[in-house]
């Protein structure tokens, strides 16, 4: 999604995007994100539905 880590700090990473959006992501080994913690991430830090970040995330599924 054009996303690039710009730095890391303890457990989180900094990623930024080339039309300038930042989000930070906890990285705690196996441990995913927090369902709330992810819906925040997707609305607020990246600007987009849940709907249009699932189907951009089944595209990226599909090519992995």
């Amino acid at each position: 999604m054009g996303f690039k880590p710009v730095r890391m700090k303890g457990s989180h990473v900094r990623l930024k995007s080339e039309d300038g959006r930042v989000t930070t992501i906890p990285v705690h080994g196996n441990k995913g994100i927090p369902r709330g913690l992810l819906r925040k991430i997707i609305r607020e830090d990246l600007h987009m539905s849940l709907d249009v970040f699932m189907e951009k995330y089944t595209e990226f599924k599909k090519k992995v």
